[in-house]
């Protein structure tokens, strides 16, 4: 169940998530990335991919890095290789890791909100009702 995972070789899988979402987020090659993410092999282990992608973006980035975390977000489940499960599992680790997020960008909690609002706009995250009301919380700063 979790493709390469599944070998044991977690640490290898976390160090791919990492450097994928790092140089995607400097090239913007939405094809590379989706191959790469592909290449994986460890379909239960996209939750860690969404949240590298997502944190990498907030914290190293700036606008045009969180919207190319949320165009490959899209990529990834148009091409049904991110369920929404993953995605809704990579949120909540997003979500809980906001306070430790905040310290390293101030606007963190902010800008995840923005994500989490603009995945369910675009009917990738759901129940969007759940979704809102953590983004809702986050704006608010009860992360």
């Amino acid at each position: 169940m979790w493709g390469a995972a599944a070998g044991g070789d977690l640490d290898r899988l976390k160090k791919e998530a990492a450097a994928l979402s790092k140089e995607f987020l400097v090239s913007g090659e939405l094809e590379e990335a989706a191959r790469c993410v592909r290449e994986l092999e460890a379909p239960s282990y996209l939750h860690e991919v969404v949240k590298k992608l997502v944190s990498s973006a907030i914290v190293d980035g700036g606008p045009r890095e969180l919207e190319l975390a949320l165009q490959l977000t899209r990529r990834l489940s148009e091409d049904t290789l991110l369920t929404g499960e993953q995605l809704a599992h990579g949120c909540t680790r997003l979500v809980e890791a906001a306070p430790d997020l905040r310290l390293d960008h101030p606007r963190a909690p902010d800008l995840l909100a923005e994500y989490l609002e603009r995945c369910c706009s675009l009917t990738l995250l759901s129940p969007s009702e759940e979704w809102t009301s953590h983004a809702a919380a986050l704006r608010g700063g009860k992360s």
